[in-house]
């Protein structure tokens, strides 16, 4: 069964989209409120583009690719939603927690699909990592810190440096398999260089931890996780694609032969509209995120870690 796919938004995000979703014989509208934009890919994929929602909606159309800017995401959700169709919306799900909540209750009253693109949910390497904590492998108490050096990738937007640490809460959610109690964040005096870095600690049941350092870390590669424990510690590195465990002086070695996480995504967003199941990333999920990284800031604010109340949400 074909898909009929409209991707909305032809810059940053959408950009790295639009030729994956050509090669899955899926893309079959872009759109960009800047014309130029859309017909830069549209020309080059050889599909039509505009710079008209209702146009991206009324050609061959089963579903949304949402790539745009974060300000416009529940709008165009709602749109999407209300035409009939099945949504995937890259990372944040909205602007705001309170538009996160609106999408929620829309969602509620529909039947439609909707996936967040949280991309580092669908690595080969991040899902190795995964299993290694629900088999035991890895045990609590862990430490878990993801190092980001804004320095070396900045995001492309304002808007995505504002969203960028979201991301990154939603992939220690993942790997543990859980939604943290507690949230504690700081901000890291400036350095010589004028360079500081939010820190965030996640309190997890079962006694895990996740230490987040996002901003400018020096001598970092653009990401790298760190796995430390009782017996064993992990490093891995996003551009070897390995994994090795040491225990008790012994070394063990994963190999991962790491499948575009771009492609993996689109691909069970089409399976997911075509099985009419939610698939690896739902809304709840990055709706979590956002509420996290927002209590993030409210402890930043008071000076003292923080509860982190899921009722907003789901209630």
């Amino acid at each position: 069964m074909t898909i009929h796919v409209s991707l909305l938004g032809c810059t940053s995000h959408g950009a790295h989209l639009a030729k994956p979703l050509k090669e899955l014989e899926a893309l079959s509208f872009v759109y960009d409120q800047e014309l130029a934009a859309a017909k830069r890919i549209g020309r080059k994929l050889h599909v039509p583009y505009g710079d008209s929602i209702e146009e991206a909606m009324k050609q061959k159309c089963d579903a949304v690719v949402i790539a745009t800017p974060p300000r416009h995401h529940a709008g165009q959700i709602h749109t999407a939603v209300k035409k009939g169709k099945d949504v995937l919306v890259t990372q944040p799900l909205a602007a705001s927690l309170m538009e996160t909540i609106k999408v929620m209750k829309l969602l509620k009253e529909s039947d439609r699909i909707l996936m967040v693109g949280a991309i580092q949910r669908f690595s080969q390497v991040n899902r190795k990592l995964r299993k290694l904590v629900r088999n035991q492998v890895l045990r609590a108490p862990l430490r878990f810190g993801l190092l980001q050096d804004l320095g070396e990738s900045p995001p492309e937007t304002p808007e995505d440096e504002a969203f960028h640490p979201m991301r990154y809460i939603d992939l220690t959610n993942f790997l543990i398999g859980e939604d943290p109690d507690r949230v504690f964040a700081s901000q890291s005096q400036e350095d010589e260089k004028g360079r500081s870095a939010t820190n965030i600690v996640l309190d997890y049941p079962e006694g895990f931890k996740a230490f987040l350092t996002v901003g400018s870390v020096p001598n970092h590669s653009r990401q790298e996780i760190l796995l430390v424990g009782q017996g064993f510690s992990i490093q891995w590195k996003s551009t070897d694609g390995i994994i090795r465990l040491w225990r008790g002086g012994k070394e063990r070695e994963f190999g991962i032969r790491e499948v575009s996480p771009i492609r993996t995504m689109l691909s069970e967003f089409l399976d997911s509209v075509r099985n009419r199941e939610v698939g690896t990333s739902s809304v709840l999920e990055g709706a979590y995120a956002h509420l996290v990284w927002e209590m993030a800031g409210a402890s930043m604010r008071a000076g003292s870690p923080l509860p982190v109340g899921y009722r907003v949400i789901e209630g």
